[in-house]
């Protein structure tokens, strides 16, 4: 007589592990939704008008730089290119600057404005202006970013060094000629918090 075999009934199935990318997918869902929310909430941010509006209520940020109009204005046109411009209304006459930088891996979007006017027989004075598409991003463009950059770019000029389309510390390229290139350094820079500052590393290839 045969006997029947009978299986070990299952009580419950293991879960599958979960993986770096399942994890994240939530999250980003999460800060896709806190992003919308937050655009909502306040309202269309990050315009041109919103700059000249917050100039006509004198706000900002206002920095003295120890040059003339021509080397500020200069200074000025170059950091609103390091931060990402995409384009940049010149209105000379009136001495200021108008700019608008899109959606980046650092930044939501901004307008950004720059005011200069003589502030004394050799100094200009700068106001920096910027409304962000997402206020609460710390990474974004700001007034104070603004103004250091064209303090960067004051430098260079006093230094007789040509100012470049892109902001000098994001990154420096070396060849190395003999006669003919024969190799490429690449430097990059990036601010790390463990040692509160800026780093340098470097890439060589030949």
């Amino acid at each position: 007589m045969d006997r029947a075999v009978q299986k070990p009934a299952v009580l419950a199935s293991a879960p599958e592990p979960r993986t770096s990318a399942s994890l994240f997918a939530p999250l980003a869902v999460a800060g896709f939704l806190l992003a919308a929310l937050t655009f909502g909430a306040g309202g269309c941010a990050g315009e041109r008008q919103d700059v000249l509006s917050a100039h006509e209520a004198h706000e900002g940020e206002v920095r003295v730089f120890n040059v003339g109009m021509d080397q500020a204005w200069e200074a000025a046109r170059a950091a609103l290119r390091w931060n990402h411009a995409d384009t940049i209304e010149e209105h000379r006459a009136d001495g200021y600057m108008l700019a608008t930088a899109g959606l980046s891996a650092w930044s939501w979007g901004a307008a950004m404005g720059v005011w200069l006017e003589p502030a004394n027989a050799q100094g200009t004075q700068v106001r920096a202006i910027v409304s962000r598409k997402l206020a609460t991003n710390v990474f974004a463009q700001s007034e104070d970013m603004l103004l250091d950059d064209i303090a960067k770019a004051v430098a260079l000029e006093k230094q007789g060094q040509p100012v470049p389309d892109t902001d000098p510390t994001e990154a420096l390229f070396m060849v190395a000629h003999d006669p003919e290139p024969i190799g490429v350094a690449v430097l990059a820079y990036t601010w790390t918090l463990e040692h509160g500052g800026l780093v340098a590393g470097s890439t060589n290839s030949s």
